[in-house]
């Protein structure tokens, strides 16, 4: 629950300071919405972006502890940034609290015939990990890399 009303998402994530952000469609705008810790208790969430103009599916999200960058697991509804299938978007925050344009993470990550999500960077920072479904196969794999490659996307 957040604000007292339950909130229908994908995977969510806290930056350091305990704010939660996750994937979620209110009052018919979909996209990216955080909600504050006050007095124990989470409050209604506000708005922070959208990924695309017209979003079909935002999954997964992970943003880093400072909320500088999040990731997450999307379809580009116009078929330029994405895969037909989920595919893992980097945004960065900008100097005036506003989001970069989403970045795709690349064929090394996002491969053709596979959904790539759950999305995740060790607390160190050193790690980044992902999963990647193959429905032709039937079968999911956790996939990690080195995380210093997220930084040099800015």
């Amino acid at each position: 629950l957040c604000g007292g009303e339950p909130v229908r998402t994908g995977f969510p994530s806290f930056a350091k300071n305990d704010t939660l952000y996750f994937a979620h469609a209110r009052d018919g705008v979909r996209g990216i919405y955080r909600s504050t810790l006050k007095d124990d208790d989470y409050q209604t969430p506000e708005f922070v972006c959208k990924v695309f103009h017209n979003e079909i599916l935002l999954g997964d999200l992970y943003i880093n502890p400072d909320e500088d960058y999040l990731i997450i697991s999307c379809i580009d509804p116009e078929g330029k940034l994405t895969n037909p299938e989920l595919d893992l978007i980097l945004l960065f925050k900008q100097d005036d609290g506003s989001w970069s344009e989403p970045i795709n993470l690349g064929d090394q990550i996002n491969t053709k015939h596979s959904e790539e999500n759950c999305p995740y960077v060790t607390w160190d920072g050193k790690f980044f990990i992902f999963h990647r479904y193959e429905p032709a196969k039937k079968v999911g794999r956790l996939y990690w890399m080195k995380a210093d490659f997220l930084t040099g996307k800015r």
